[in-house]
């Protein structure tokens, strides 16, 4: 009695069937989005950076945190290393967020929220 319980009547499959897991990249796992801030090839000069951001756009930038992103150069010289501010829910206000700070002079561009984080000093 305890097994036909388990069984949904309408499509005959056990309720309890475990399932397969989600394939990598799929919309299970929430993309979260950041903003590009621009690029540099120190932690250091990534820091400094982020501390420009902060002066100059605080508002914009309040409740975000700093990662660094290493990115592959299509040239000789070693990686890139980028710095990205998020979380941000979706790419629509991170759009909106760029356009403010691009009008304003500044560099950035929306991007994935992805790498580790920009320690402080």
């Amino acid at each position: 009695d305890d097994v036909t319980s388990s069984i949904n009547p309408q499509t005959g499959i056990a309720n309890d069937v475990p399932m397969p897991p989600a394939p990598p990249g799929s919309s299970v796992n929430k993309t979260e989005f950041g903003l590009d801030l621009g690029g540099a090839s120190t932690v250091e000069a990534l820091r400094t950076a982020w501390t420009a951001a902060l002066r100059r756009h605080g508002p914009l930038l309040e409740g975000l945190r700093p990662v660094v992103q290493m990115r592959e150069r299509p040239r000789p010289g070693g990686p890139e290393l980028r710095l990205i501010a998020g979380p941000i829910a979706n790419a629509a206000t991170a759009a909106r967020l760029c356009a403010s700070m691009t009008a304003a002079g500044s560099i950035c561009a929306p991007a994935t929220f992805d790498g580790q984080r920009l320690a402080g000093r």
